[in-house]
């Protein structure tokens, strides 16, 4: 299938919303650990593109939250402070049930 048919087919399979934000995009993770200078200005690229639909929530690991906000255009909201995101967590355990619990 040539690039601009599979486009085509990809953005009406898109349509109804079913791949919405499916691919989390992990790139500060192994195997390709980006440097955060570079991963975050590709992530807005991603989410201005063509398969920006595609585009799920850029992953940050809680260690690197504070590298994260150096990056972050002036007008964006401050990442959650490690804290918050396990305070988080914790309630979404308590409203779904811990993990492996049946």
């Amino acid at each position: 299938m040539d690039v601009v048919r599979s486009r085509a087919w990809l953005v009406s399979t898109m349509s109804d919303g079913s791949l919405a934000g499916m691919l989390d995009d992990a790139a500060l993770f192994p195997p390709e650990n980006a440097p955060m200078v570079t991963a975050v200005p590709a992530h807005r690229k991603h989410r201005a593109s063509w398969y920006a639909l595609l585009v799920g929530p850029f992953l940050v690991p809680a260690a690197r939250l504070d590298e994260l906000t150096a990056h972050l255009p002036a007008d964006s909201d401050p990442p959650p402070k490690p804290e918050e995101l396990e305070r988080r967590i914790a309630l979404l355990e308590q409203l779904l049930g811990s993990p492996g619990a049946t």
